[in-house]
């Protein structure tokens, strides 16, 4: 039976589903750093499923270690304990801050922030910080602490949060310049806390990634450990899309020396393979939620879930995979601040980067920093069209790079060929 065209799928999968449909292609499998679409065209994978794909598409070990989970089962009642369960709670504590004490179970990022923010109502009660252009999860009220005014976001029918602005020091909302400023992005959390009693948790992006790979220097987190400290706020930190790696250690609590409550994992810890999120608390959270029925998702945690995840974090731990993002990011980083300085200066905002998570910031014009997201969508097709795969912050004001763990120098060296060619068609106008 002959496969459909990819403009036929395309049409029927907009036509029966509510999917957004972001990219012209239609795909079909991955391996390593590159991905295959219906058509037989082969790109590398330079956004990794938005950070997703760890340790690479298909990897034999993961796909062996679910094979022989599913010859003994893949699902298990949440209510009963399993061995496959167990093992990857306690490793997951294994590389976690040692104060953190038990995990929470989830399916993915926004269950595991739920689960979080469930701990916390139950120690607490109050009102949870947010921080602007974070982004937490689809659920409603995830989208509720996320910033929908920023992204577009559906309206949700929880609360609306205390909010105070990130420390986005390109465009820093107090008109000031790091250092020499008075770090007012972190004063704003202690008037916040000051003005509004109720207040009694944070919740941060250590790296706020859909909104831009905004990375705050590390005298703010700094500032806000204090603040939390000195306030009693519980602190949660959403490493969804930083941790198992990404940014060069484990966690960006590690990164940024933070001490958080609790920790949010998702996306990289399984890899693409399963749905799976875990939340990490310390003992009082942990106390705090158990006195509660256990209202986690039925399928989170499955035998074959918790199988394929455990094989992705011995392959991260084996494999030195965050300290490769933090030689390989480094690298790339580096290369690409070049490209664009040297092809695209009048445009080129700011580069910025941690690890294998780097965001390239494009304006109209240098002085004003009016942001340029028609350039970043062409900018985005022409990369694909020569073989590269890259995204984009949700504003299109920031071109996202976030390769898979795996990246090796030849690959990088390839994709950055194709950067470059992009790069010099859109200076020269032969993309018009």
């Amino acid at each position: 039976m002959n496969l459909p065209l990819a403009h036929d799928i395309a049409r029927r999968y907009a036509a029966a589903t509510t999917a957004d449909i972001a990219l012209p292609i239609v795909f079909k499998t991955g391996s390593g750093c590159r991905v295959e679409d219906i058509d037989g065209r082969r790109y590398i994978d330079f956004i990794s499923g938005y950070g997703v794909i760890s340790t690479g598409w298909q990897r034999r070990e993961i796909l062996a270690a679910m094979q022989t989970q599913m010859e003994t089962t893949c699902f298990a009642p949440p209510w009963l304990p399993t061995r496959e369960a167990m093992l990857l709670a306690e490793a997951l504590l294994s590389l976690t801050p040692f104060h953190l004490h038990s995990c929470a179970r989830a399916t993915g990022g926004a269950e595991a922030n739920e689960a979080a923010l469930k701990a916390h109502l139950a120690l607490r009660g109050g009102k949870v910080l947010v921080v602007g252009r974070a982004y937490h999860g689809g659920t409603t009220r995830t989208l509720a602490l996320s910033d929908q005014r920023a992204f577009g976001l559906p309206p949700s029918a929880a609360p609306e949060p205390p909010r105070v602005p990130p420390a986005y020091c390109y465009r820093c909302p107090y008109g000031q310049t790091f250092p020499g400023c008075g770090l007012e992005c972190a004063e704003a959390v202690e008037t916040a806390v000051r003005a509004d009693g109720n207040i009694t948790g944070l919740l941060l992006e250590a790296v706020i990634g859909s909104g831009g790979v905004i990375i705050p220097p590390q005298e703010y987190f700094h500032a806000i450990q204090d603040i939390c400290e000195r306030h009693n706020l519980t602190l949660i930190l959403d490493e969804v899309m930083t941790g198992c790696g990404r940014l060069g250690s484990f966690l960006a609590a590690e990164a940024f020396e933070l001490r958080p409550h609790a920790i949010t994992l998702a996306k990289g810890l399984g890899a693409g393979y399963v749905p799976i999120g875990a939340t990490m608390l310390d003992r009082d959270l942990s106390e705090a939620i158990t006195r509660y029925e256990d209202v986690s998702a039925t399928l989170a945690w499955t035998p074959l879930a918790c199988a394929a995840a455990l094989t992705n974090l011995r392959l991260i731990q084996e494999e030195n995979l965050a300290a490769r993002a933090r030689e390989m990011g480094t690298l790339l980083l580096a290369r690409l601040t070049g490209f664009f300085e040297r092809h695209l200066p009048a445009h080129t905002g700011e580069v910025r980067g941690k690890g294998l998570l780097i965001g390239i910031e494009l304006v109209k014009n240098r002085a004003t920093k009016e942001p340029a997201p028609r350039l970043a969508k062409r900018l985005a097709l022409l990369c694909m069209r020569g073989g590269l795969m890259i995204g984009s912050s949700w504003d299109w004001h920031t071109l996202i790079v976030m390769p898979p763990l795996i990246l090796d120098e030849a690959t990088m060296n390839e994709a950055l060929d194709i950067v470059e060619s992009a790069l010099k068609r859109i200076a020269h106008g032969a993309d018009a």
